[in-house]
């Protein structure tokens, strides 16, 4: 006869089922918390709890093509993945004896797919894009956790005569207390404003309107007071700013132009259309004294990604600064660009519509956008449009002040 205390005692297995139940509820929680993040547009960094910025690694991952599965956010397979598991693990607490073996070959089966998916994920990170999401990296520890389980319980051989102990009122309680914090998290954030970064803080940008005044004075303009050009000397100075353009990145100028200007710029940042015909102007002007590298630098992944895209496939075609101008000119003021508006842009260029609107979808530079995007934020850039000239970044950008520290650079 079985001894009774032996009933009222949780087998190993049993225990490994509440611990798999438990962390399926956390990856639960951790996965509601990224979609929610993922909604938001990680206005407030990755977790939600920091100051207002424009650059959060969770962002750039999740905006990749890493970020999704056949289409599909990672945020949402992740919670199917976590429910799933916590719906196996609860049936195999609580099943009969002769169930139990089924939910648990199910749940390993679904944990070695997890790990595997994971430690991709994680690879991709770290080898191709370069930034990593820290509640994606929380979710892949969720889930080697859990695998680690599946070890230890395929190693673990109760007596046959201890049965897992039924606790259905303790799986019900965790449960329902998950439940409650997802709706804390959910009703929190839902009630929290969104907090639009500024891409171009006043103290640091042209307006438009003084954009457009610059824009109309004439090339032989007097020169302004040399005091009132200044260098931007809160960012500091690269030394090495030759290895932050490629052989393969357009420019506006001569090849052999001995001054690197790089302008840092957003399709969708009105300051960058109003700032870009003193560009196109400087070119013309200065072209054989310095070459002026258009680099897009993605403010906001939702809006911006789709039309830097369509700039990186419309330079494979040598038609880069037709792209850019088609997008400056056709900006409608909603703050994105659709594909219909793109490949409309594409055509009036010149593009083959075929070509250009596969490469297009198949989005094959997003890791690369990504990872540009933050190398330009590691250097201390916040903000659009930047004006780079050998490694210094200018703060006063009238079209007499980059001509004098164009010339200027050439000198010394």
């Amino acid at each position: 006869m079985t001894n009774p205390l032996l009933r009222r005692t949780a087998s190993p297995r049993a225990t490994l089922d509440l611990l798999h139940f438990a962390g399926a509820l956390v990856g639960i929680l951790v996965v509601v918390h990224l979609w929610i993040m993922v909604d938001r547009g990680f206005d407030r960094g990755c977790f939600g709890f920091s100051e207002p910025t424009a650059f959060v690694g969770c962002e750039i991952v999740t905006s990749s093509a890493a970020g999704r599965m056949f289409g599909i956010s990672n945020a949402v397979w992740g919670l199917v993945f976590y429910l799933g598991l916590a719906g196996l693990s609860m049936l195999a607490g609580v099943a009969g004896r002769g169930a139990r073996p089924v939910w648990r070959r199910l749940r390993a089966v679904a944990l070695t797919i997890g790990i595997v998916y994971s430690a991709w994920l994680v690879i991709v990170q770290a080898t191709q894009i370069g930034e990593f999401c820290r509640l994606c990296l929380i979710s892949a520890g969720i889930v080697t956790f859990l695998f680690s389980l599946v070890l230890i319980e395929l190693a673990t051989d109760p007596p046959a005569d201890a049965p897992a102990m039924k606790r259905p009122a303790l799986f019900a309680a965790l449960g329902l207390i998950t439940v409650v914090l997802v709706a804390a998290d959910v009703s929190y954030f839902s009630g929290l404003q969104v907090v639009e970064v500024a891409a171009d803080p006043p103290a640091r940008v042209v307006g438009e309107d003084e954009a457009q005044d610059v824009e109309a004075a004439p090339l032989d303009a007097p020169a302004v007071d040399a005091s009132a050009c200044e260098w931007d000397d809160s960012i500091p100075s690269v030394q090495d700013y030759l290895s932050l353009v490629t052989f393969s990145d357009p420019f506006l100028g001569a090849s052999t132009a001995p001054v690197m200007v790089y302008e840092f710029f957003d399709p969708n940042c009105g300051h960058c259309r109003a700032l870009h015909p003193v560009i196109k102007r400087l070119a013309e002007s200065h072209g054989t004294t310095a070459r002026i590298y258009p680099i897009p630098f993605m403010l906001w992944p939702d809006r911006s990604l789709l039309p830097i895209e369509a700039l990186y496939v419309a330079a494979q075609d040598g038609k880069f600064h037709e792209m850019m101008e088609a997008q400056f000119e056709g900006a409608t003021g909603q703050g994105y660009y659709t594909v219909p508006q793109l490949l409309q842009m594409a055509v009036d260029i010149g593009l083959d519509e075929a070509s250009f609107t596969d490469r297009l979808r198949r989005g094959l530079n997003r890791d690369a956008i990504g990872r540009r995007r933050n190398q330009i934020a590691s250097l201390g850039i916040r903000s659009t449009p930047t004006i780079m000239i050998n490694g210094r970044v200018v703060k006063s950008r009238s079209m007499s002040c980059l001509v004098q520290f164009i010339e200027e650079a050439a000198a010394g």
